[in-house]
């Protein structure tokens, strides 16, 4: 199954607005809490509280990095799982040649239907529907193997279609893994949005501190760090946004399958 997390319930551009709309409230709340603190506390000067934003801001691009890192990297992941697949499916095609008949073809049909799965894969509704048909297409495709005769199974040529079958069944338990369950841990994303919502309310603190009005300039700040952390959820999210695994390839592969 799927990981999901929390974060999925949101759509990516409510994310947006919402990650938006939170740091400019706490750039807010800062602001009249320090507001507040200057009036009861007059000799309370900025110049501390500002060693303590930079600290604090300091910490929060050492975390967007290190997550936006974990979110390429689970990226590549899938990206390189997925040409994997591709590559195993068209090989064990290929291979598929060296069974005698009827093998030859239950195994070719089963491809085919397994290449057709494969790029089916869209949402979260989807994906343990396509999987179980695939574990499916995987017992029929052993099924088939195992069905001939010891002369043939003892053959150097049924031995590379095993070998590519074997592989084609790993790379799918692989793609499964780095597409579907390998996430952004959630505690991550708590430890991210909080900090990033306390280094918001510092500068906003620091501010009102030192006497200074609201600047338009930190919407600025709060527009690129609202989008980091869109763009990080986008890359976490195999199955949604614009940063998703094309499946042009897959489809590819199955119109030139079924050329052959």
């Amino acid at each position: 199954m799927p990981v999901v997390s929390f974060l999925d319930l949101i759509p990516l551009d409510a994310f947006f607005m919402a990650a938006t709309l939170s740091l400019i409230l706490a750039i807010e709340g800062g602001f009249q809490l320090g507001a507040f603190r200057r009036k009861q506390r007059p000799l309370e000067k900025a110049a501390p509280v500002g060693a303590v934003v930079a600290a604090t801001l300091g910490l929060v691009g050492f975390i967007l990095g290190m997550t936006f890192s974990f979110a390429v990297s689970r990226f590549e992941a899938r990206q390189q799982a997925y040409l994997g697949e591709i590559n195993a499916i068209g090989t064990t095609y290929l291979r598929a040649d060296f069974l005698p008949e009827p093998q030859r073809e239950d195994a070719k049909q089963a491809l085919l239907k397994y290449v057709e799965l494969r790029a089916s894969i869209m949402d979260y509704q989807s994906i343990t529907k396509v999987l179980a048909l695939s574990e499916e297409v995987h017992s029929k495709l052993w099924s088939t193997l195992t069905s001939l005769t010891p002369s043939h199974l003892n053959s150097m040529s049924i031995a590379l279609y095993t070998q590519s079958l074997n592989e084609l069944i790993d790379l799918h338990d692989q793609r499964l893994m780095a597409g579907a369950r390998l996430r952004i841990p959630q505690v991550l994303w708590i430890v991210l949005l909080l900090i990033s919502l306390l280094g918001m309310g510092e500068i906003g603190y620091q501010t009102a501190l030192a006497g200074s009005s609201r600047t338009p300039v930190t919407l600025g700040l709060v527009i690129a760090f609202a989008l980091l952390l869109y763009l990080i959820a986008d890359l976490d999210r195999p199955l949604e946004g614009s940063l998703r695994v094309n499946q042009t390839a897959m489809r590819e592969l199955g119109n030139k399958l079924q050329k052959r």
